[in-house]
């Protein structure tokens, strides 16, 4: 059975706080997934390049590796479905109105910018 987190741990984990990126601060609120994948036991923060410093929290399986050279199974394996839960969560980022597909009109599921999804450039 997958772990849920609690109700504390929840407002823990997506408290905002300051991080900083290339030497300047910025105040971030993680973005927690609620979707959990397999048991639940590990939690990852999974930050795409164009959202840096923000970030969202997972609920990975504790067999996962995160070492790409390690053997088993390895989280990147994993990444679109990760990818595609945040994303029916939070919507897709975009950064141009122009670029805004024509049913995302209304459909409350495209945002600008963070928590919305915008992987394009890969994550860490």
């Amino acid at each position: 059975m997958a772990r849920r987190l609690t109700k504390a741990e929840r407002e823990f984990l997506t408290k905002a706080h300051y991080r900083r990126l290339w030497g300047q601060k910025h105040l971030v609120r993680p973005a927690l997934v609620t979707e959990v994948f397999g048991d639940g036991k590990k939690l990852v923060c999974l930050t795409p390049t164009a959202h840096r410093p923000n970030y969202y929290v997972v609920q990975v399986d504790s067999s996962w590796e995160l070492d790409n050279f390690a053997s088993g199974e390895n989280f990147c394996d994993h990444l679109d479905d990760i990818y595609d839960a945040i994303e029916e969560q939070f919507g897709r980022s975009i950064d141009h109105f122009d670029d805004c597909p024509e049913d995302c009109d209304g459909s409350g599921k495209c945002y600008q910018g963070f928590p919305g999804l915008s992987a394009d450039d890969g994550s860490s």
